[in-house]
């Protein structure tokens, strides 16, 4: 839970939607305005797999897979909001669904809390993901 709350503040420090660069941007008619609380919820979910890959032995050794996710979110955060990379920023996103889709594969045979959990952020993950193809694909 700490590892989601560090990721949300160093999402926070990042992100600066404010900027002229951000408000030049042509955006696509699905931007969602405000959508703090779907973060919220995966990283509620995030929390469940975790604590999930804690309590299932068979889950410990792929701990690990619970990594990029957070890491993943700050970096994007970083090359989209402050370095104004929408292309780089597309493929981080591209990593962290290939990474959500193993993730889910993971857990669907072990634990089905886990998995339904994880079936929310993976849903966001494409989400955002086709979002910022439109992004990269207005603005170029």
């Amino acid at each position: 839970m700490s590892l989601a709350l560090l990721s949300g503040a160093l999402n926070a420090l990042f992100m600066t939607p404010r900027s002229d660069w951000y408000h030049s941007l042509k955006m696509p008619s699905v931007s969602p305005a405000f959508h703090s609380a779907a973060w919220l919820i995966c990283y509620i979910a995030f929390a469940v797999v975790f604590a999930e890959f804690l309590s299932e032995k068979e889950l410990r050794k792929y701990l690990w897979a619970t990594v990029p996710f957070p890491v993943g979110n700050a970096l994007w955060c970083a090359v989209f909001f402050r370095l104004h990379n929408a292309v780089a920023a597309l493929v981080i996103l591209c990593a962290l669904c290939l990474a959500m889709v193993f993730l889910t594969v993971i857990t669907v045979r072990k634990t089905k809390i886990a998995c339904f959990a994880a079936i929310f952020p993976l849903s966001h993950y494409i989400f955002l993901t086709g979002l910022n193809i439109m992004i990269v694909i207005f603005n170029t």
